[in-house]
């Protein structure tokens, strides 16, 4: 009689899924608890299960993460020279693993970025004993329970590691041991301290608060100045409308402009006096006033204000006759729209994707240009002899043409014959296929400006 072979069928159950911005990987369960003090052989590693997808999700880097997942698969760690140090070591960080598990190999590279004496054998003792599992305490991990948000706290020493994380030194946290002094501490030789280097972070420190005080106003003066870029905004916008409107009927075929003449002087000098006193102010601040008024916006707000000026001062020495002159000079004022770019970080954006993209959308618009010649000549030789009253010469078709390519269509040209029927449509559609061509390209620069 045959003997009979036993399969383990609960492998299964062992095996995990971890998912590291969206990058799975499988490992078994038991290989991670062979350092149960770290993140994923805890316990905390089940706060990080998606139970819809049955998978634990991290939001890591998951390039670096093959690193750490080989330290628990081979019970080395290595590092590669290409990666950032920092951004290596802030993994370990969050892991709970700490860097004197490092390879001999990769000790140099991995510390870099720091003045370190000690040769990597110092620290060989200490990684023998990492299957001891002396690397972090579980209150250690107890932070990252809200991660993503910030916090600040000092876990006090849970027998082996001490960890102090605070807000303005996240990024300048780094592992430092500290050597036994005498015969009795050689035997907690493993213990690992993660502690800030006051001596090499004391720059890093001072230059971090100078961005934040820059980066963050206090909380008074950013309500100040919210409030004065919603005030200005406010009077760019009424200075518009008021142009717009003094443009309408009041009467019959009078403008508002000549029955209400006062009342809009009054309020074109009130606006004109406040964008007046805030380029002067802004160009008395200027350090550099030759490239203060060879920026682009400078120039828009110079062209909005001094129509004004030119008007106010001209009319007192021409005749009627040249009023004209001075009231088409007044169309510059609707350039004051342009003035909004200035406190809208989202316009500017646009501005600059525009200015990035413009050589791709050139070299489209040159080849719509093309295409406008070729359907407009081919359809004046087709149409000619049917339909001279619509396409009389080349340029009447190119109106056409263009107006097709376009999709608009106004139907004041079509064409008669049933080849010039064809070309039309042949001409719609290549419209609509160029048309749609720069949207892709505006979106990718949109994204690179973001970035």
């Amino acid at each position: 009689m045959a003997k009979r072979v036993h399969f383990r069928t609960d492998f299964k159950k062992h095996r995990i899924v971890l998912n590291v911005s969206g990058r799975r990987f499988m490992t078994e369960k038991t290989c991670l608890q062979r350092y149960p003090h770290t993140l994923l052989g805890s316990e905390m590693l089940a706060r990080f299960f998606d139970a819809s997808k049955q998978e634990y999700f991290f939001d890591r880097d998951p390039y670096l993460f093959r690193y750490i997942l080989n330290f628990y698969q081979c019970g080395k760690l290595h590092s590669s020279p290409d990666d950032c140090p920092v951004a290596f070591k802030d993994e370990l960080d969050y892991f709970g693993i700490p860097i004197c598990a490092l390879e001999d190999c990769c000790w140099y590279t991995a510390n870099a970025d720091e003045k370190t004496e000690q040769h990597p054998s110092h620290y060989a003792v200490r990684r023998a004993s990492m299957k001891a599992v002396h690397t972090v305490p579980a209150n250690y991990l107890a932070w990252k329970n809200n991660r993503g948000t910030k916090i600040r706290k000092e876990i006090r020493e849970g027998g082996s590691i001490k960890l102090t994380y605070s807000d303005s030194s996240r990024n300048h946290v780094h592992l430092s041991r500290r050597r036994p002094e005498n015969t009795q501490r050689k035997k907690d030789d493993n213990f690992v301290e993660l502690t800030r280097d006051a001596n090499s972070t004391e720059d890093l420190s001072n230059r971090h608060k100078c961005e934040t005080n820059c980066r963050c106003r206090p909380p008074k003066s950013k309500l100040a100045q919210q409030a004065f870029n919603f005030l200005y905004g406010l009077f760019i916008i009424l200075s518009v409308v008021a142009t717009t409107v003094e443009t309408i009927d009041c009467e019959e075929g009078i403008k508002c402009l000549v029955v209400y003449t006062e009342l809009f002087f009054v309020l074109d000098a009130i606006f004109v006096a406040v964008f007046t006193l805030e380029f002067l102010i802004r160009f008395g601040l200027s350090k550099k006033r030759c490239s203060f008024m060879k920026d682009f916006f400078n120039v828009i707000d110079l062209l909005a204000i001094l129509p004004y000026y030119i008007a106010l001062i001209t009319s007192q020495f021409v005749d009627t006759d040249s009023v004209t002159l001075l009231i088409t000079l007044r169309v510059l004022r609707v350039s004051r729209i342009m003035k909004l770019t200035r406190g809208s970080s989202r316009l500017q954006s646009l501005l600059y994707t525009l200015r990035n993209c413009s050589t791709d959308l050139l070299f489209l618009y040159f080849t719509f240009t093309l295409g406008i010649l070729l359907f407009g000549s081919v359809l004046y030789y087709v149409e000619r002899v049917e339909n001279p009253g619509n396409f009389k010469s080349i340029p009447h078709s190119l109106w056409y043409t263009c107006v097709t390519m376009m999709t608009t269509g106004y139907g004041d040209v079509v064409p008669l014959t049933t080849i010039g029927k064809i070309i039309g449509g042949l001409c719609c559609v290549c419209g609509v296929v160029i048309m749609s061509l720069p949207i892709p390209i505006m979106q990718d620069k949109k994204v690179e400006v973001s970035r």
